[in-house]
């Protein structure tokens, strides 16, 4: 980036003439006069500038498509080619649409299988229903059968029932081993719990929360203390170090744009993509700056009382712990750990010998209760079962004559829903059919072709991409510079590959609403009023900002103006003397820059032979040329 302005740093180094003037006295003790610098001077003035910013920046589509297959599949036609214009609905490639073909056939299958189903329900009685029907009948009079007649695999496993629970009596008797091992491990790790806690606390424990409390006491001190002068020195260097690198990047850069269009030596010709690349150059050395300068400035900082009331906190948290470290148990941990291991022991007893009298009789009454189960197995039914037996076979001959005789609502209602989900299912094949077609989504052109013809795309695939005919160009705007820019700002876009350059008008479109974190600059879209041939996406263009005008203010040339010790000052002349002034800044043409604060209109300032010049020196004004 750059400011267009007339050249103002062009004046020649090997052109300033100094002269020092020396005299001599003839006296027996001779007197030194201070010698006088040979100056040139302008007068200060009140005048209309208008600040013009000058960004390179990226040509890109208004907007850009990527169109990616809702299928996978083989492409096997490619009508479009990179550059071509297409329409929205165009067909742009066809996938292989074999399987989904025969999916669609298959589809329609199963619709007109469920519909014929839905038309034999409503034409009468279904066969498979009545055989279903005949099969309940068969199986209450197999029931029935059984209750007249016990079955011997009903004997056996009532005899099985029976054994099992003879087993569990015997086993309340006499206890498992399993039982007995897992309740002597939970003792031992009762034990070992109770050990723990009367050996104490642990060393190593307290020794690590003493060294967490140390440290953070030191770090609340330090807090408390701030920076020392050897923390900030470093930081103190850097700021000074990048200022240097700035300096000498701003002088790179004046001399580079200063020869664009003029020789350069062996036949080479200053460039503007030289001067881009100094002014890049000096952008990123006033980043380096501001980031040493905040550097500084946060070190410098007292701590805010949240930080110290964190560090506080943190103290705190360490001597709780290191309390904590140094007795970690109490005298209620102890009663429940002794507490645990007499639970233990009475765990053992239990399992060494599981039955109680209680639990004994109630595993000999389930016996009971099963022995009982094997003489009702022997003797299945009474008079009542048979009789409830005879009465479900009647209900299932009942319902195979409402079987013969069909069929309910609900049957149909059952059927037609089969018959709408296959239609779903056929439905959803066509569309799967139709997205083996890829189209365009928008107008405008293809910018970018990543398949041919016989490659294999899954929908994660971008096929083409489609760019709208219209471009944007993207710039950034350091945070020092973005006064004024806002949508709507008239902008002069020239296409920086093009030759000779072509510019076209536009306006801002896009002003972002905050700066980028690293770059701190903000990114801002403008859009050209007319289609250019040299804007091409991908290539570079220089857009040229207007967005101040101060008019009536108070100016010096730039030339004047000179850093000492970070700060812009000026020096005046006054009865012969240059007196050095602190002044304030605002914008700048290229060629004068406007003076907020500490000058008046009338006076004279010093715009050549002042990088030497201390407060105070002797000077001689030389006259005007002509």
């Amino acid at each position: 980036m750059k400011r267009i302005s007339a050249p103002w740093r062009l004046f020649s180094v090997a052109g300033l003439v100094v002269i020092v003037l020396t005299s001599c006295a003839t006296q027996a003790t001779p007197a030194v006069k201070t010698p006088a610098t040979l100056v040139q001077v302008a007068p200060v003035q009140r005048t209309t500038i208008v600040a013009t910013y000058s960004f390179t920046g990226s040509v890109v589509p208004l907007s850009s498509v990527n169109v990616q297959p809702r299928q996978g599949g083989r492409i096997i036609t490619m009508s479009v080619s990179v550059g071509q214009t297409v329409h929205t609905g165009q067909v742009l490639a066809e996938l292989d649409h074999t399987q989904q073909l025969l999916a669609v056939e298959q589809a329609k299958a199963a619709l007109e299988q469920a519909q014929a189903k839905l038309d034999a329900l409503k034409a009468g009685p279904r066969p498979e229903q009545v055989a279903q029907a005949k099969i309940a009948v068969e199986m209450a009079k197999s029931k029935l059968q059984a209750m007249l007649n016990p079955r011997p695999e009903t004997i056996a496993q009532a005899q099985a029932q029976l054994t099992i629970a003879q087993q569990n009596v015997q086993a309340l008797l006499t206890g498992r081993p399993q039982q007995v091992a897992q309740a002597k491990l939970a003792l031992d790790q009762a034990k070992q719990r109770l050990a723990t806690i009367q050996a104490g606390p642990r060393p190593e424990v307290v020794a690590q929360a003493q060294a967490q409390l140390t440290s953070a006491e030191a770090q609340l001190a330090a807090l408390r203390n701030g920076p020392t002068a050897a923390d900030l020195a470093p930081l103190q260097q850097a700021v000074e170090v990048a200022k240097n690198q700035l300096n000498a990047a701003q002088i790179s850069r004046d001399a580079t744009c200063g020869q664009v269009g003029k020789p350069a030596g062996f036949g080479n010709v200053g460039t503007q993509a030289a001067c881009n690349a100094a002014n890049a150059q000096v952008n990123a050395a006033q980043s380096a700056v501001n980031e040493a300068q905040a550097a500084l400035a946060k070190a410098e900082q007292s701590p805010s009382s949240t930080d110290l009331q964190r560090a506080q906190a943190a103290v705190k948290a360490a001597e709780a712990a290191l309390q904590q470290a140094e007795h970690p148990y109490t005298a209620q941990d102890f009663i429940q750990a002794q507490d645990a291991v007499s639970t233990a022991e009475q765990q053992l007893a239990i399992a060494e010998q599981p039955g109680s009298a209680e639990d004994i009789a109630k595993a000999r009454a389930v016996v009971q209760e099963n022995e009982a189960a094997l003489a009702l197995a022997q003797h299945p039914a009474s008079a009542q079962d048979i009789q409830q037996a005879k009465l479900a076979v009647q209900n299932t001959e009942q319902q195979l004559a409402l079987t013969e005789h069909p069929y309910t609502a609900q049957d149909v209602e059952q059927a037609q829903a089969v018959v709408d989900q296959a239609r779903a299912a056929y439905d959803q094949a066509e569309q799967n059919l139709k997205d083996m077609t890829i189209t365009a989504p928008i107008s405008g052109v293809v910018t970018q072709k990543n398949f041919s013809r016989g490659a294999l795309v899954v929908p994660s695939n971008t096929v083409l991409t489609i760019a709208s005919p219209q471009d944007d160009i993207e710039i950034n705007v350091p945070a020092t510079e973005i006064a004024g820019v806002a949508v709507g700002t008239p902008a002069l876009i020239a296409a920086s590959e093009s030759s000779p350059s072509t510019t076209v008008s536009g306006k801002v479109t896009s002003v972002a609403p905050s700066a980028n974190a690293k770059s701190r600059a903000f990114l801002i879209k403008v859009m050209p009023s007319a289609k250019s041939v040299h804007l091409l996406p991908g290539t570079f263009a220089t857009v040229s900002l207007t967005p101040l005008k101060h008019t009536n203010v108070l100016a010096v040339p730039n030339d004047a103006i000179v850093q000492r010790q970070g700060k812009a000052v000026i020096f005046i002349v006054e009865n012969g003397l240059a007196m050095q002034t602190a002044i304030q800044t605002g914008i700048s043409n290229g060629t004068v820059t406007e003076v907020l604060s500490g000058l008046k209109v009338g006076q004279e300032v010093i715009t050549q032979g002042q990088d030497t010049l201390v407060n105070g020196d002797h000077i001689t004004v030389a006259a005007a040329a002509g």
